[in-house]
């Protein structure tokens, strides 16, 4: 768009000899830059200003009836912001050619970037007294050092704590307003710059690099570059050395152990550990038995009185206890037509359901249900809770493990990974869930839960059963991988019947799932050379658990085909909509939360 008629050349100015110059430096009004702002007409208006003279303090309330002028370049340019001060000139316009019905004497205006008034790169404005004035800042810290703002823009506001870079040698420097940089440099004797740590030009100390090329992208705030300060920086060097800080010295602050790696017969050829009698105060001993870990310990039945189990002090749980014991009230934990768990005969008539390495201590005697309620309740103050099943058997339930440490069995044989969705309330928890098997699932309880894992809904991971122990996974039809197969599943998902799936994994659950399989895989192939195939209980039985397509899933987070299981288990036996596409959509979908 040509903006000849918007010429604002300026006049020679006194009566005779030489006259004087025009003042070429003009304070920006205003500035087009978007398509939003009022005098807008098509891009070639992008960039515009409106200015006045410099001295006269002029106060404009219609902007855009001022003199404007065009940006006199538009790559490598900064953008003025309200108040300051550019320097406008007269050039060509565009609209210059006869043979299109131009003017060759055609001219318009041209303006630089800002100048450099108070070598400030975040302002440099001169605003006028009334107009460009905000209200003082009075605030607590300010009582005595009252500073006044000004007006830059819509929203663009002062750094205060910006410093120019200070230049070196032969630099070339770029800085945008708010603390963006760009620097070309060399390296210079140390000390220099940022890059020049222990340089001389001596060639026999070593680092003989003065001169060596550099560029340096960062944010920040410094009059020098700092690559631990700055908020992010990006530094491309030849033959020079950064002093790089780690992001913390101390090891606990990556919240991991590590465990070196011992090969299975190294580990088999240990001897086992024993525990060692300790006297008691009053000179007692008591002797414990030794457990070798080969498989899980036999707990008899304590004949020791009831231990007491503490009452809560909250009237309305007591309420709800005790109707949940008359059978006044059921928890439902899950929708069970949707749910994974299973019961199998086999898995029920296990002689041991203990978590070996979880469990030190004798099982509570009396009414397995209240025992199961206050376990629960343990359990959410975050202590591990002993729970027990109808048959006597005890259950340690320990907090969730943020280091998911896997250890491979070798008392089973380990083939599937199977995926579950426990279709429950999102108030779930695995201490409920574990309650809800034992004191309620099919209205007489089971004596195994149903999963080796369980992720809640912030993605903690907590192990219910060691990789040796049967769960009710899946039913066992006669031709069943239950057997072989660890169990994971997430909190969530609970619909009724005839609702549409309620498909809410969290970010955090599909990231814990991602970090899980994987290790098992790694797992299971160093130390047993074992390729564990992974699939949904959908593909195996006639039900939408786990609310998504399995194998879409672990190929999107880059597992590899080698440990998906891509069909179904059997012909008869598995749901029909496992390979839909709304199943396929939403397994993408959890991937890319990863």
């Amino acid at each position: 768009m040509s903006l000849k008629r918007n010429r604002n050349q300026g006049n020679n100015v006194g009566s005779s000899g030489t006259p004087k110059i025009p003042n070429q430096t003009k304070r920006v009004e205003d500035i087009i830059l978007s398509r939003n702002h009022p005098a807008y007409k098509s891009d070639d208006d992008i960039g515009t200003i409106f200015f006045t003279e410099i001295g006269f303090n002029q106060e404009v309330l219609n902007t855009v009836s001022l003199p404007r002028a065009k940006p006199a370049s538009i790559s490598n340019f900064t953008y003025p912001s309200i108040g300051e001060v550019v320097i406008v000139s007269e050039g060509p316009s565009a609209n210059i050619y006869p043979d299109i019905d131009g003017d060759i004497s055609n001219k318009i205006l041209y303006y630089t970037p800002p100048i450099n008034i108070h070598s400030n790169t975040t302002n440099n404005a001169l605003p006028t007294p009334n107009r460009s004035k905000k209200k003082k800042n009075k605030r607590s810290s300010d009582i005595g050092n009252e500073s006044e703002e000004y007006k830059l823009g819509n929203y663009f506001k002062e750094n205060s704590k910006l410093k120019p870079l200070l230049p070196g040698e032969g630099d070339s420097i770029m800085e945008g307003k708010n603390g963006q940089r760009i620097r070309f440099t060399t390296t210079g004797p140390n000390g220099t710059n940022s890059i020049s740590n222990g340089v001389t030009d001596d060639p026999n100390d070593g680092n003989p690099s003065i001169g060596d090329k550099a560029m340096v992208l960062s944010l920040g705030n410094g009059n020098q570059e700092n690559i631990t300060n700055d908020a992010a920086s990006i530094y491309m060097l030849e033959n020079q050395s950064l002093p790089i800080d780690a992001t913390s010295t101390n090891v606990d602050s990556l919240k991991s152990t590590y465990t070196p790696i011992i090969t299975p017969l190294e580990e088999i050829s240990k001897p086992p550990i024993q525990k060692i009698p300790q006297a008691l105060p009053d000179n007692e001993l008591i002797f414990e038995p030794i457990n070798f870990n080969l498989e899980a310990p036999i707990i008899e039945k304590s004949t020791s009185p009831p231990p007491r189990i503490p009452t809560n002090p909250d009237p309305v749980f007591n309420a709800l206890d005790e109707a949940s014991e008359e059978g006044l009230i059921e928890f439902q934990e899950e929708n069970i037509e949707i749910a994974g768990g299973e019961v199998v005969n086999f898995v029920e008539q296990q002689p041991e359901v203990t978590t070996p390495e979880a469990f030190d201590g004798e099982v509570p005697t009396g009414d397995f249900r209240k025992i199961n309620i206050e376990a629960e309740r343990q359990w959410k103050l975050g202590k591990p809770s002993i729970f027990k099943n109808k048959s006597g058997r005890a259950l340690s339930l320990l907090q969730p493990d943020t280091n998911l440490i896997i250890t491979p069995t070798t008392l089973r044989t380990i083939k599937y990974i199977m995926i579950h969705t426990a279709a429950s309330a999102d108030t779930s928890t695995p201490a409920s869930l574990m309650r809800f098997f034992f004191n309620e699932r099919d209205n007489i309880g089971w004596n195994t839960g149903g999963y080796h894992w369980i992720i809640d809904r912030g993605g903690k991971a907590t192990r219910c059963y060691p990789d040796s122990v049967l769960t009710n996974g899946t039913k066992d039809n006669g031709n069943s991988p239950n057997s072989e197969c660890i169990h994971i599943n997430w909190i969530g998902g609970y619909s009724r019947r005839g609702e549409p799936l309620n498909r809410n994994m969290t970010q955090a659950q599909a990231f814990t799932f991602k970090r899980l399989l994987k290790k098992y895989i790694v797992s299971y192939s160093t130390f047993l050379n074992i390729d564990l195939k992974i699939m949904g209980h959908n593909q195996h039985r006639n039900k939408s658990c786990p609310l998504f397509n399995v194998p879409t899933f672990c190929k999107e987070i880059g597992i590899s085909s080698d440990n998906i299981f891509n069909s179904t288990w059997d012909v008869s036996n598995f749901n029909p909509n496992w390979d839909a596409q709304d199943y396929k959509d939403e397994a993408i979908r959890l991937a890319k939360l990863t």
